[in-house]
């Protein structure tokens, strides 16, 4: 929790079991952690649970429907210090269905031109990357459709005082479609007026201070700030055959005070921790007077080396500014175990109570032997769209190519939202999520599998709010593939089945399948070709939709 410990014995184990980023514990049953990560080590750390790069491959596989028009060629030589990649990438797209409506298709081409950075850190006081690449896509016969997005994610950790004062700082940015929330890395898939862009950003000082073997207080504030938008101003989406959907531009930021303070080895198996945080919130909406405050005392109990019993009790204050005026007031607490027999599996399974009803946690990672590895969750939260990208900003952090994973398990993350089938919609939600993923690397290959089931209900609207909320829920199965063809060449393929409910509507079916071939022309230019089919029907859809895209692609980096 605040940082590497290493310690012999049953402390040693029980530490082993219970270690997580700050808040983790709360962050179980929370969707507010208690604070950014630990200060960073020296020592480069190993890839992350989550980072699947074959052996003798210089590619990364990429996440569902990626790559399109990236960087495909993972960091070759010795670390530095300091190292800035500006790029450029071009890019031709033809897209036979531009709007992606059930009726009066338009194709179109669209030239894209998207500038990059790519800058890491690794000195004796400061350790991050940033990634950020905005792309301005131009139609040639629907100008209208002309659109600039902005996707990226950077995370910095600086040490201002050794051994006591600390910095942390990250951002993001991520567009997603409004209809189905789907999202895109190639944004010529998503029609300008269904386009939902997200920024989100946060810093932190935080000071870090070890009694001895007896305790750890870590005390901190973060400033957080998030942006929700449409790239228009009309209120509701044009007419895609699914439907108007209620969605209100947010706008918000939050000031939020911590302290946590964990026992330490002098304890032996047992492992005590007592927090307290307290949010602010400053915005209009839904968030104009909103707060979120708790108090949380943990305990855990080292059973055996592989087991340890989890127990925590406590007390919330939660408002939101919606109609009506949503509160929880009382009692928070949960019971459960976590099993970690090896540093490459780690399940905790809880249940307790928490923003005024009784649910389930559960998060872990495994290894089938040495090449297959299985993520799962499940998760159960009361929140909003834009608040959902708020947290998930705290809870993720980079493996060693730059792709953001979950800071416990180090499983695969995408932008909040962008693996749903459901659509954005304004107000405070209560949503249940499952995800469990399966990946297989061969000498060359990598294959992943996943499965996810997403139920989200409404539970009060915005104050601004013309469209009524209903309830959704989808499941989905994807498999993803990617094989190095020779030092130079990659290719990579998915395909995807979901299907999709809203209330009123019945049943919607989801089919996505694409493929992409990379060559790396020379070390500084990389060329990719690639298409993606998609089809959906039912649902209460005036038809069924049909969209093929092609997309060729140059990146240079200099």
């Amino acid at each position: 929790m605040f940082g590497p410990l290493r310690h012999a014995g049953w402390s040693g184990a029980l530490l082993a079991l219970l270690a997580a980023p700050p808040g983790a514990a709360q962050t179980d049953l929370s969707p507010a952690p208690a604070g950014p990560p630990a200060p960073p080590a020296r020592a480069a750390p190993p890839p992350a649970p989550g980072t699947f790069v074959a052996p003798d491959s210089p590619f990364r596989p990429g996440t569902l429907g990626f790559p399109f028009t990236a960087l495909y060629a993972a960091p070759v030589g010795p670390p530095r210090a300091w190292t800035i990649t500006p790029s450029l990438g071009l890019s031709l797209t033809f897209n036979d269905n531009i709007r992606g409506t059930p009726r009066n298709r338009q194709s179109d081409l669209i030239f894209g031109v998207t500038p990059g950075i790519l800058v890491r850190a690794d000195t004796a006081r400061m350790q991050g990357t940033l990634s950020y690449a905005p792309t301005a896509s131009f139609y040639v016969s629907n100008s209208d459709q002309n659109q600039l997005v902005h996707r990226g994610f950077g995370q910095v950790s600086t040490i201002l005082v050794p051994d006591l004062l600390f910095l942390d700082a990250r951002a993001s940015a991520s567009v997603q479609s409004l209809s189905s929330g789907f999202a895109q890395d190639d944004n010529t898939a998503i029609t300008r007026n269904d386009q939902v862009q997200t920024f989100t950003a946060s810093i932190s000082p935080y000071i870090v201070q070890r009694f001895r073997n007896l305790a750890t207080l870590r005390a901190g504030y973060t400033y957080s700030f998030t942006d929700q938008s449409r790239a228009t101003d009309r209120r509701a989406p044009s007419n895609t055959g699914f439907g108007p959907v209620g969605f209100s531009a947010s706008e918000f930021s939050s000031h939020t005070g911590y302290a946590v303070i964990r026992s330490g080895e002098d304890f032996g198996r047992l492992l005590l921790q007592g927090s307290v945080n307290a949010t602010e919130f400053d915005g209009q909406g839904i968030y104009d007077g909103a707060y979120r405050r708790d108090v949380l005392l943990e305990a855990g109990y080292a059973i055996t080396r592989a087991i340890a019993g989890l127990v925590e009790v406590g007390y919330e204050q939660q408002r939101y500014n919606t109609v009506p005026v949503t509160r929880f007031e009382g009692l928070i607490w949960a019971a459960g175990v976590r099993f970690t027999p090896n540093e490459a599996t780690s399940i905790t399974v809880k249940y307790g109570r928490r923003d005024g009803y009784d649910s389930a946690f559960v998060q872990g990672r495994t290894e089938l032997g040495p090449r297959t590895r299985i993520f799962a969750s499940y998760t159960d939260r009361i929140s909003t769209s834009a608040l959902s990208a708020s947290d998930l900003l705290q809870a993720i952090v980079l493996d060693p190519l730059g792709n953001p994973v979950d800071a416990q398990t180090g499983a695969p993350v995408l932008p909040s939202g962008a693996g749903s089938l459901l659509g954005i919609q304004g107000g405070l939600f209560r949503t249940r999520s499952a995800t469990v993923s399966l990946s297989h690397m061969l000498r060359r290959d990598v294959v992943t599998l996943a499965l996810t089931h997403e139920n989200r209900r409404p539970v009060a609207a915005a104050p601004d709010q013309t469209t009524p909320q209903f309830a959704q829920k989808a499941s989905s199965i994807s498999v993803s593939w990617s094989r190095p063809l020779d030092e130079a060449t990659n290719l990579s393929a998915f395909a995807r089945y979901g299907i999709s409910t809203r209330e009123g509507r019945g049943d919607t079916n989801n089919y996505t399948a694409g493929a992409a071939l990379t060559h790396l022309i020379n070390p500084t230019l990389a060329g990719s070709l690639s298409y993606r089919v998609s089809y959906r029907d039912g649902g209460g859809l005036d038809g069924s939709v049909l969209q093929n895209i092609i997309v060729a692609a140059l990146q240079k980096t200099f």
